[in-house]
């Protein structure tokens, strides 16, 4: 596990040298401890979901500290209140927990320690710390010791989360917006093709009915990557190139469009309908990543 983290730090590194994207979606938190910034519970849940309660068990924790501040209250009224303190109507002793996850102990012989309202504070910390902390410490180190192999990893400082995100994988899909205007002028043409070219048009309106999931084939179709880079279309280099694929063997509408992905061509034959054009761009996407013959 840590040389693969040791690797994929490496690999983010290189593509980053080179402005390659990928498609690793790696988690705000994630980047966060590239960034040599502390985690919150609310960073552990965005991850795992289901830890949602301990929210609820630190604000518990932090009304019993509350009482037992409370210098108007006697001993017994102080034990007597903590003791009603409920997590969804049930006492922390009735919830039937120990210091465990599943077969992992938070502590030696966790397994045979309940959870109670007096050990609930330090439940929480044991499991701040394995998933938080030192239990993914070694990991970290390792992606940040692959990462320096081809740069230094305080270059990332100069960005925040959501940047580093767009550095590393991207436009988000779901942010992507095309206009059949956008796709035309960040175009260029080749092999007998322009601008006003009907199967260039009748490209663009297939893009732009595509949705999400579309797109991101698509783009994987086209440049090995379901993301645009920041700037979208515009920024893409080199250029896509739009050529036509000739076929003197076939009927252009028997033919299947195809790519280059290093050089971004999409060789289009010339298609007689918008339908037919659709049909054989999508049977492309969803069948070109692994066979040769669509590229």
């Amino acid at each position: 596990m840590i040389n693969w983290f040791r690797f994929i730090g490496s690999f983010v590194a290189k593509a980053i040298l080179d402005d390659r994207l990928l498609d690793l979606p790696f988690s705000q938190p994630f980047y966060k401890l590239l960034l040599n910034k502390s985690l919150t519970l609310r960073d552990l849940i965005t991850i795992k979901p289901e830890f949602v309660y301990l929210l609820d068990f630190v604000k518990i924790y932090r009304q019993k500290k509350k009482i037992l501040n409370d210098k108007s209250l006697s001993p017994e009224l102080q034990r007597k209140k903590i003791n009603e303190l409920k997590y969804d109507g049930k006492s922390i002793s009735e919830m039937d927990l120990s210091f465990c996850l599943g077969s992992m102990k938070l502590k030696e012989d966790g397994d045979n320690i309940d959870l109670t309202i007096d050990n609930l504070e330090e439940f929480v910390d044991l499991i701040a710390l394995l998933f938080l902390s030192k239990g993914i410490e070694k990991q970290i180190m390792a992606f940040k010791e692959g990462f320096e192999y081809f740069l230094p990893i305080n270059t990332l400082q100069l960005f925040s989360p959501e940047e580093l995100d767009l550095l590393i994988c991207g436009t988000p899909e779901d942010i992507i917006s095309w206009t059949p205007n956008e796709i035309i002028e960040n175009a260029k043409f080749e092999g007998g093709y322009s601008s006003s070219s009907r199967t260039v048009i009748y490209l663009a309106n297939v893009l732009v009915s595509f949705n999400i999931e579309q797109r991101r084939r698509f783009l994987q179709f086209l440049t090995g990557s379901p993301r645009l880079p920041v700037g979208g279309l515009k920024s893409l280099r080199p250029k896509l190139t739009i050529q036509l694929r000739k076929n003197i063997l076939e009927l252009p509408d028997n033919c299947f469009p195809s790519v280059n992905t290093c050089f971004l061509f999409l060789k289009l034959p010339e298609y007689s309908s918008e339908d037919i054009l659709r049909e054989k761009l999508i049977m492309a996407m969803e069948n070109g990543h692994s066979a040769f013959d669509f590229h």
